[in-house]
């Protein structure tokens, strides 16, 4: 709880004249109770900070930057009475000794050296904001919005620098640009981050580029990286990185080789955007030689190939200048591609990487004595076959099966075939120019390597494009389309309408968020439907974004292809939504499902109706439909088109597609998700760990303990159950001299073993390394052999998570007496 106690503005007097890029302003701050310190100039944010020491003098530096005549600078301060705090009337906030420092902008006082080094710039924005200045566009000067904050209500929440293992001393503040937490969403502006003073790269020299961003919203904006390289008679920019659908709910990372260049330049960090966006950058830092390998797992081909080899032929990281590529959405991405120049008509090109080079086995794996170890692995990656004429494609030349692109494994000198994609295959079911995904799950041991390789044909003039290749340690996914949106959108992905303008930065798309975000906590459901908690996910189309829309556009979710059994043609597609109407509404029509032929050009071969409802407050909804007559290659759309009579947001979650018939019927009426409480006899094996439970455990092997009594770096900072530091979980201490057998299993109290099922749980996994690889194995035992006797029930293999995820599995219904 928080109560408001002392609230000051302080304005400076109305400032006529222009600073110059490395403006301070100073001054001494001290406080009573915790604060928050908000600086704008004029009506824009420059600093939003938390501030937790109290009855302190402290000193603050800012930089203010070029700023043109006329301004004022206003210091906002807030200060709380938290819940413990004991009452006194005598709270206080005091400031002293402002001043504007290095500000003229006469030729003798104006910094026209050098940095002493490029590595000036490496920042982390915990201080300042070191070799950068926040700066204006003249074309639109008192629009500019950087500003740096440590405070939990503006997204992110958290900075990236919280998330490096170990945690280093200084961390929580970042660089945003999500100004006022305001209504006014159609305001928009244009911020830009400059190096303070000019770079220039000798000759031979190559820089890396490395910054962490966080780029999410419900309407397109423009998150860019340019170098503006000047001289006496012109300047000429040159856009290096740029991003402009922000979908992603989280810290990504962004990497740049910068080159030699004849002519000194400027770095600069630019976003263009409104109110319905949030940009947040950290964690600057450039180093020399050409980037690293980003990621062993995974390749975007942005900066290079990676660790993949060529083997045959030119496949290497590209762009055309007029594809969009999958990872950016944007013509300026790159993808790994071989172009068409060649002196013979079939072209075969391929890239080689080892299996040993994935980051899945620990130092310590068996496999170090036992080489012929086999591991469950899957591939996923993205191929577009790009056709350079639609004539050929009408004419179906006979080389449309060899044209492909083949996915293998090579084991002991023996190469097999994985999965082959051919050009007649892609045109048969329209996916020509399309990013299509592709999984391919297999077993190999370290010794394996995994092939991609394309041929391409002059004569059918078509080339195949690659993106986005990763492994995980698992087996995929075999569920198609199957999503509780918690961690990804398993393969579901925004088609934009051709209705639609990819240029007027108006796209309108499906996002994941959670319920108490920004976005959608006015409009949408209080609690996603999986976990039934307001940390959940689930998916969206938010109302500002949807009366946005036109009445022609239609904003389409589309899901993953579907290549069916002869003998399956009946599938139950089952989802939870929502979507309310006016009160006096007649059950307007919010979505639409549909069934598309691939075979048929994408041809609608069903579609069903998805209406709104009238529920207060706004509740989830079960959708259950059976599609009989399923095409043998299918994908399932679900639309939206716009209704003037929709009042909230659109919701999905909880998508499952099953083989054959829907249990209790085909069809389902809109309503809530039943509630029916389990019996206290159904519980035995429940357990948060906040008091005794049933669970049985090796103490040298496993402690219940919170984050306030152990505060290992590498805990949880807060449990899963009370969302805070004194919250309990059970946690594995790895301990190496008992680990043994058995002895490393949680173990739970029998249970009536009369049917199948669900057991779910939160884990949370960190170590020393982003790389280090975690092993949970489920097991049960039943009738005469409890006890004794353990059956591999599941098993999976993760990266570090830094935060709690879900997992659940089926128990089996075994014929015996008990099981556990």
């Amino acid at each position: 709880m928080f109560s408001l106690e002392i609230e000051s503005q302080f304005k400076s007097p109305t400032i006529n004249g222009r600073t110059n890029e490395h403006c301070k302003l100073t001054f001494q701050l001290i406080s009573s109770l915790e604060s928050v310190l908000e600086i704008e100039i004029n009506d824009h944010f420059f600093i939003s900070l938390l501030i937790q020491t109290r009855n302190q003098w402290k000193d603050y530096e800012m930089d203010i930057g070029e700023r043109f005549p006329s301004f004022n600078i206003f210091i906002n301060i807030r200060s709380y009475r938290i819940f413990d705090d004991e009452l006194n009337s005598k709270e206080f906030i005091a400031l002293d000794n402002i001043r504007l420092i290095n500000c003229s902008t006469s030729s003798s006082s104006k910094n026209d050296t050098k940095p002493e080094s490029i590595e000036r710039l490496n920042c982390d924005f915990e201080t300042d904001l070191c070799g950068w200045i926040v700066a204006n566009d003249h074309n639109d000067q008192q629009h500019s919005s950087w500003f740096r904050t440590n405070r939990r209500d503006i997204e992110p929440g958290d900075d990236h620098t919280s998330q490096l293992r170990p945690i280093p001393q200084k961390h929580g503040t970042w660089l945003s640009d999500s100004m006022k937490l305001t209504d006014d969403n159609d305001l928009s502006r244009t911020s830009i981050l400059k190096t303070a003073t000019k770079i220039k790269i000798a000759n031979d020299d190559v820089y890396c580029l490395t910054f962490w961003y966080y780029f999410f919203g419900i309407n397109s904006a423009t998150l860019s990286v340019n170098m503006i390289e000047s001289d006496p008679s012109f300047k000429s920019t040159k856009i290096l990185w740029r991003r402009i659908r922000p979908v992603a709910r989280n810290w990504q990372p962004a990497w740049i080789e910068l080159k030699a260049s004849n002519k000194d330049f400027d770095l600069v960090i630019k976003s263009e955007l409104n109110g319905d966006v949030i940009v947040g950058v950290d964690d600057i830092w450039i180093s020399p030689g050409k980037c690293p390998i980003p990621s062993k797992e995974f390749c975007d081909f942005e900066i290079n190939e990676c660790d993949w080899k060529r083997m045959a032929g030119h496949l290497e990281s590209m762009h055309d200048g007029d594809t969009i590529d999958h990872t950016t959405g944007t013509m300026a991405g790159h993808f790994l591609g071989q172009s068409m120049i060649g002196d013979t008509d079939m072209m075969i090109s391929s890239v080689i990487k080892s299996v040993q080079s994935l980051p899945f086995f620990p130092e310590n794996d068996t496999a170090v004595v036992n080489p012929l170890r086999r591991y469950d692995l899957c591939l996923n990656l993205y191929y577009y076959f790009l056709t350079l004429s639609e004539l050929n494609i009408i004419k179906q030349e006979p080389t449309g099966k060899d044209v492909k692109l083949s996915i293998q494994i090579e084991e002991h000198n023996y190469r097999s075939t994985l999965k082959n994609v051919s050009f007649d295959q892609v045109v048969s079911i329209n996916q020509q120019n399309k990013w299509t995904s592709l999984s391919v799950s297999f077993t190999a041991t370290k010794q394996a390597s995994i092939i991609m390789q394309i041929t391409q044909s002059l004569e059918q003039d078509a080339m195949i494009l690659i993106d986005d290749v990763r492994f995980g340690p698992h087996f995929c996914d075999s569920l198609h389309g199957n999503c509780n949106f918690e961690t990804d959108l398993c393969g579901w992905y925004n088609g934009i309408d051709p209705n639609q303008d990819v240029t007027d930065n108006q796209l309108f798309y499906w996002i994941r968020v959670q319920p108490n975000n920004r976005f959608v906590r006015k409009s949408g459901c209080s609690v996603d439907h999986t976990l039934g908690r307001p940390d959940g996910n689930y998916l969206a189309l938010a109302l500002d974004m949807y009366r946005q829309s036109s009445r022609t556009a239609e904003t389409v979710l589309r899901g993953p292809i579907i290549n069916r059994q002869k003998d399956e043609a009946i599938a139950c597609f089952r989802m939870y939504y929502f979507a309310n109407c006016e009160q006096q509404c007649a059950m307007p029509m919010a979505m639409s499902l549909r069934v598309l032929d691939l075979h048929k050009n994408g041809a609608i071969s069903q579609q069903f109706d998805i209406y709104a409802s009238t529920n207060e407050p706004i509740i989830w909804l079960e959708f259950t439909r059976e599609l009989h007559q399923l095409p043998m290659v299918y994908s399932l759309e679900i639309v939206a088109k716009y209704n003037s009579n929709i009042t909230s947001d659109l919701g999905i979650d909880d998508i499952t597609i099953t083989v054959g018939e829907c249990y209790k019927g085909h069809n389902s009426s809109p309503g809530p998700r039943p509630t029916t409480e389990l019996p206290d006899s159904e519980r035995v094996d429940d357990c948060d760990f906040e008091q005794d439970c049933h669970w049985k455990f090796d103490q040298k092997i496993w402690t219940i303990t919170s984050y306030v009594e152990r505060n290992d770096q590498y805990a949880p900072p807060i449990d899963h159950t009370l969302k805070n530091s004194a919250g309990h979980y059970i946690m594995f201490i790895n301990d190496t001299n008992h680990s043994n057998g058995v002895s490393q299993y949680l173990i739970g109290p029998p249970m009536k073993n009369d049917k199948e099922r669900c057991l779910s749980f939160w884990y949370y996994a960190d170590g020393g390394s982003p790389f280090d690889v975690f092993r949970l194995d489920l097991s049960y035992s039943h009738g005469n052999n409890m006890n004794s006797i353990y059956d591999q029930l599941a098993r999976f293999r993760f990266l570090a998570t830094q935060s709690w995820r879900l997992h659940r599995v089926t128990i089996p219904f075994v014929r015996s007496s008990a099981g556990r």
